[in-house]
């Protein structure tokens, strides 16, 4: 009988202190820990990626809608009304300190406003941003964006500088094509005429184009080259706004430009 009652007195302790460890607080494992965090974190990026996928969509969608071919000449002059500067996650969503990593640097006072974007392709959204660099400068950049609002690539198509006043660009944009043209202004004028293709992948590419000359008639010519040669001298005029080299070459008469 005693060794009944004593068998049964234990089997209740035990239950008791079963139940009693059922009530006391459970210590997160490493293990536990981590893997609700990463799941928690997970959720969180993705709800990001769609809040950013929705403001980039709406970014785009404000923006007007100009048709090609055109002419971007931007500048201090013909850019003077009221325009909405973007503010600090607009420039995040559109990816701007990509292009400008000075953007929020003490000093520069970049600020960035919309333009207008253009319908190249279907696989990408080609917009242009203008972005004022402090009060004396100012550029319009052309920037091609996949369908998920990354970059795909970018290309300055216009600048102006009131400061100096020494250095100008413009471009003239086709479906396919941006033909840019670079003016300085110093003791003597220098225009650079540069071209560039638009990929059917969003991809900006320079074009090379091929020009012939009499000093190089066997070789091409490209853009923003420099070559070195000699040739016959003849004569050299200075009458003009340019100084004229006169020589001969193979037989050929050349002239060159300083």
């Amino acid at each position: 009988m005693n060794k009944l009652i004593y068998i049964t007195i234990f089997s209740l302790v035990l239950i008791s202190c079963n139940s009693n460890k059922k009530q006391e607080p459970v210590l997160d494992s490493p293990l536990v820990n981590s893997n609700h965090i990463d799941k928690k974190d997970s959720i969180s990026n993705n709800n990001l990626i769609a809040v950013e996928r929705s403001g980039f969509n709406q970014i785009i969608n404000e923006i007007i809608t100009k048709t090609v071919p055109l002419i971007d000449s931007t500048n201090f002059d013909t850019f003077i009304e009221e325009r909405k500067i973007y503010n600090k996650e607009e420039v995040f969503i559109l990816q701007l300190e990509k292009i400008y990593p000075n953007y929020y640097k003490e000093g520069y006072n970049y600020r960035a406003t919309p333009n207008y974007k253009m319908r190249m392709s279907k696989e990408f959204h080609s917009v242009v941003i203008t972005i004022y660099k402090g009060d004396h400068e100012m550029e319009s950049t052309l920037i091609n964006y996949d369908l998920k609002g990354n970059i795909i690539d970018s290309k300055v198509i216009s600048y102006d500088e009131i400061a100096e006043g020494w250095s100008r660009k413009h471009s003239k944009i086709e479906k396919h094509k941006i033909i840019i043209i670079d003016e300085f202004y110093g003791d003597i004028k220098q225009i650079d005429t540069t071209k560039f293709h638009i990929k059917s992948n969003g991809k900006i590419n320079q074009s090379k184009t091929k020009f012939s000359s009499n000093l190089r008639p066997n070789n091409p010519i490209l853009l923003n080259q420099i070559y070195s040669d000699t040739i016959e001298f003849l004569s050299y005029n200075d009458d003009y706004d340019y100084f004229i080299l006169n020589g001969r070459k193979n037989g050929k008469e050349v002239s060159l430009i300083s």
